[in-house]
């Protein structure tokens, strides 16, 4: 009896301890959370809007809870009323990232991964369909999965008389907005935002154009509410110009296009598109059998002669100082006595066509890093040079040398070798060989007024030099 009674008290025991460790365990997961997106929403930047009209969607994303999301699938089936407006769609992510998105056939798609407090904020526009009736409603909704609940969120606009929108300003035009000038890109990516004044109190919405040249010859179109802010973000790529113009509508009533700002961003070549744009510009006169040409994926720039030189360029800008040119170059393998090749930056260039047989419309003053191969395996002789103008008997290039030809040490003088150029506003300039200062010099005589970049191959006794460019890139600092 005695022992049954003592089993009793241990079996008892044990339950109380099991029973406090499932407390300590409750107690402890307290403070953790599953992943939440029901935090999630839909707006719509008007109300209500006329047929015909425009209306911006913003989709927010949201997880609250402490736990990552992976695989989240987003999904806008656009009601009938309305039509997507290609090209708008827009993402920021904060604690996500994008897998990808569609926009095909009227319905908005995105994938991605939302950290925990994360959010991805999915913008795009759309249009209202001309056979809208006054007073009709109508309602989007979108569908949100990745944690096993399905969210649903909707938005609803009205359709009103354009009449009753027009109003206040019949009989007179709305006045154009004012674009301020364009601050970009950033640093740390290819961003910058637009910004405008606000012509008139009841404008409805706004449409920008943006276009790679100031005569808007092809340009894509944003309709953007009635903010008077957009952000843009894009991929370095070798088309860097962008230029913008917008106006404003009240109802359906536009007003003229603004003055139009233009900005420059990062530029990128990986030099697999062989019209991406690079050739000779300029060259010794005396002997053209120089020649450039695109090959696996890299440019060459081969010199056909002695004692000659050729330079080439895509005609490209770079953003304003300070910015960085990055490049990767090697020799040929039959590379000989004093073959050398340049990085080209501060260049000028007048629009006309390049190079000419007066060569007086571009790169009539530069900076040039030259760098020379004389024999060594582990050595560079290298020179920093600004050019001031070309001399008319045999087009050489005359000018100050900001750093005399010097010996630096080098991994494999033969191989790829990559190079950065820094320059400053105040004319600052440094030259780094594979993450190492090998040059720098002070000098603002162009580096604020003349954008334009490249390269350059040099001879000397011996014919044949023929550099080889892997990638070059300029970025903004």
């Amino acid at each position: 009896m005695l022992q049954k009674f003592r089993v009793s008290i241990v079996m008892v025991c044990l339950f109380m301890v099991l029973a406090v460790s499932l407390a300590m365990v409750q107690v402890m997961m307290a403070g953790v959370t599953a992943a939440d997106l029901s935090d999630s929403s839909l707006s719509v930047d008007k109300s209500s809007t006329v047929a015909g009209g425009s209306v911006q969607y913003t989709a927010v994303i949201s997880n609250s809870g402490d736990t990552a999301v992976n695989g989240v699938v987003f999904t806008d089936t656009l009601p009938a009323e309305v039509t997507y407006q290609a090209n708008s769609f827009a993402s920021n992510e904060t604690n996500a990232t994008t897998i990808g998105f569609g926009d095909s056939g009227n319905v908005i798609t995105w994938t991605g991964n939302v950290e925990s407090l994360g959010s991805v904020s999915l913008r795009y526009a759309a249009t209202v369909t001309d056979t809208a009736m006054v007073n009709d409603v109508i309602e989007n909704t979108i569908n949100i999965s990745g944690t096993g609940v399905l969210i649903t969120r909707a938005a609803s606009i009205t359709i009103v008389d354009s009449f009753a929108q027009i109003m206040p300003v019949i009989g007179k035009s709305v006045p154009a907005p004012t674009l301020d000038p364009v601050q970009g890109p950033t640093a740390s990516g290819n961003s910058w935002t637009l910004t405008w004044n606000e012509p008139v109190t009841n404008v409805t919405s706004y449409q920008i154009q943006e276009a790679n040249t100031p005569d808007f010859a092809d340009p894509v179109v944003f309709n953007v509410g009635n903010a008077m802010t957009y952000d843009f973000t894009y991929a370095l790529s070798t088309e860097n110009i962008y230029c913008y113009r917008v106006r404003a509508f009240v109802g359906t009533q536009a007003s003229g296009w603004s003055n139009v700002e233009c900005t420059v961003g990062n530029y990128l070549d990986d030099m697999s598109n062989p019209n991406s744009g690079w050739a000779i510009r300029q060259q010794d006169t005396d002997d053209t059998e120089n020649s450039s040409y695109y090959e696996n994926g890299e440019f060459v720039v081969k010199i056909g002669g002695r004692w000659d030189y050729a330079l080439a360029s895509p005609l490209a800008q770079a953003p304003k100082p300070p910015y960085a040119i990055e490049t990767s170059i090697k020799f040929d393998p039959t590379v000989d006595n004093l073959h050398g090749y340049g990085i080209v930056f501060g260049g000028n260039w007048n629009g006309q066509p390049c190079p000419s047989a007066s060569l007086e419309n571009c790169f009539t003053h530069y900076y040039r890093f030259l760098v020379v191969w004389y024999g060594p395996q582990n050595s560079f002789r290298v020179q920093l040079k600004r050019i001031d103008y070309n001399d008319d008997l045999d087009n050489i290039g005359r000018g100050v040398s900001l750093v005399d030809f010097r010996d630096i040490s080098v991994g494999d003088s033969k191989g790829y070798n990559v190079w950065r150029v820094e320059v400053d506003p105040d004319g600052s300039i440094r030259v780094y060989l594979n993450g190492q200062k090998v040059a720098s010099a002070v000098d603002g005589s162009y580096v604020n007024n003349s954008p334009y970049f490249g390269i350059m191959a040099s001879s000397d006794e011996y014919l044949g030099a023929e550099p080889h460019v892997d990638w070059y890139r300029v970025i903004k600092r």
